[in-house]
């Protein structure tokens, strides 16, 4: 099975021994509970001189769930979760 090698070759590489859950995901699994058409990942595609002010919000309609990653901050890579992280961290500190 092609994920079984995928794993293989990633313990390989960085031998982990305490994962115990493994869920592999495709395009179409990242589509089907992301909602994004495609699967695409990196988030929405910031245009225009002031589309960084018409993000995406982090808050969800639960009580406590926040988003992060490329859905708050467009991008996939450690900045754009970084940069995330920091908008979500100052929403919820406004919020108290």
């Amino acid at each position: 099975m092609l994920s079984e090698r995928i794993l293989q070759r990633v313990h390989d590489t960085f031998p982990l021994t305490n994962i115990h859950v493994r869920l592999i995901g495709t395009p179409v699994t990242f589509s089907r509970f992301t909602h994004r058409a495609l699967g695409k990942v990196g988030g929405y595609i910031p245009n225009g001189a002031l589309s960084l002010l018409s993000t995406y919000s982090p808050k969800t309609n639960m009580e406590g769930l926040w988003l992060c990653g490329d859905t708050v901050f467009p991008g996939a890579d450690s900045i754009s979760c970084a940069l995330s992280r920091w908008i979500v961290a100052d929403a919820i500190d406004v919020k108290k």
